[in-house]
């Protein structure tokens, strides 16, 4: 919601806001905030201007957990772009503000007037900024910013996103692949869930709570405007929290996107790291079109990224996983499995093994045992 579409409700100590204009240009609002007064976490979707009345202390609270403090003076006119926060009044005296939101300044996407084309095999997969557990690829925009934005989301089988809400966008969802599930309520709870085929449709009304899981590998598409914020009902289930890299952002020009964070190889078993002198290995790994790597078995925790291709892998039961760019994959140990390229290019990775001095990073299967059970024995 926008900052005109803040809940009217007035608690002791809250802050009083009065709506001095609105149409459909822009929308001018008065704050008054009372010492200790408030307001909750909202959204403001378009650039803004604040003018100072009544100068004091004021903190805001991003939707990470992040806090500001900002001290403020009468006559005081600072320039926001659009972002989502909470505000408090920490001071000693009372805040007054007036903000004007100009309402269109996001809405264009970069000036241009060519139409714009994005092929599948154009996308370019990356782990999401606001969600590291799911690949992204985006089609224009950035939900990050202000503006609209359309963009892909991957998201590979046993995904579950926890109940959240985006309090000011409305969330569009089109199923392109696989079967998204949704619900309205917590795990275990009364509320209803349902199952979306390729080829649906979803919108979550802004500040609606829902949690989102598939049970296969699927692919959606997301339209919106900017900048996007999660807002989750149990703050132990942002996937953010996950991957504390994430919080870093990209302070004096530093960007980390985080890639994973594992305790089980993708056949679900422990990760354990073995006993002996450690010794760190990388390699690059680089598959023809058709080509196969053989049958193996890894005797060390190792971790692998996508760089190029697409790479399918075989387990000794049967169980097949497709890896693309920008995908990673906690590997099995101790498991016969096989990597094909089944792309028409170069399929490149990079492997990292937490081995020990002395230990072979694989070994070569002569037969897995999905070829024994089916050729009647084995070798």
């Amino acid at each position: 919601m926008s900052a005109s579409e803040m809940p009217d409700s007035a608690p002791e100590r809250q802050a009083v806001r009065r709506v001095l204009l609105e149409n459909a240009e822009t929308v001018v609002i008065e704050t008054t905030y009372p010492k200790g007064g408030s307001v909750p976490m909202h959204a403001h979707r378009f650039p803004h201007v604040i003018y100072v009345i009544e100068g004091g202390t004021v903190q805001t609270t991003a939707p990470d957990g992040s806090v500001q403090t900002f001290e403020t003076r009468p006559g005081q006119v600072l320039w926001r772009d659009a972002q989502s926060h909470g505000t408090r009044n920490v001071g000693s005296t009372t805040v007054r503000i007036v903000e004007v939101e100009i309402k269109h300044a996001a809405m264009k996407l970069t000036g241009e007037r060519t139409p714009r084309m994005v092929t599948q095999a154009g996308l370019e997969w990356i782990p999401d900024p606001l969600d590291p557990t799911r690949s992204a690829a985006l089609l224009v925009g950035d939900p990050a910013k202000p503006g609209p934005y359309t963009l892909r989301g991957r998201m590979g089988a046993g995904y579950a996103l926890g109940l959240h809400l985006h309090p000011g966008e409305d969330e569009h969802l089109t199923v392109l692949s696989g079967t998204l599930h949704w619900s309205t309520g917590a795990a275990g709870s009364d509320a209803p869930e349902h199952a979306l085929p390729a080829g649906s449709y979803v919108v979550f009304p802004a500040g609606t709570p829902h949690r989102l899981w598939t049970t296969e590998e699927t692919v959606i598409q997301m339209t919106g405007v900017g900048p996007r914020t999660y807002v989750y009902l149990n703050p132990e289930e942002d996937p953010r929290a996950k991957h504390p890299a994430a919080a870093l952002g990209a302070e004096n020009g530093v960007k980390v996107t985080p890639l994973a964070k594992e305790t089980a190889s993708w056949d679900g078993k422990p990760i354990v790291y073995p006993q002996g002198k450690p010794e760190m290995t990388a390699l690059l790994v680089e598959i023809a079109p058709g080509a196969q790597t053989g049958w193996h078995h890894h005797l060390v925790p190792n971790f692998a990224y996508m760089l190029e291709g697409t790479l399918e892998l075989t387990l000794d039961d049967g169980r097949v996983k497709l890896l693309r760019a920008g995908d990673e994959l906690p590997e099995v140990v101790n498991r016969p499995h096989n990597g094909r390229n089944v792309g028409s290019s170069p399929a490149k990775l990079i492997v990292f093994y937490a081995g020990v001095v002395g230990t072979p990073l694989s070994v070569e299967e002569k037969k897995s045992l999905l070829d024994q059970m089916t050729s009647g024995g084995a070798d």
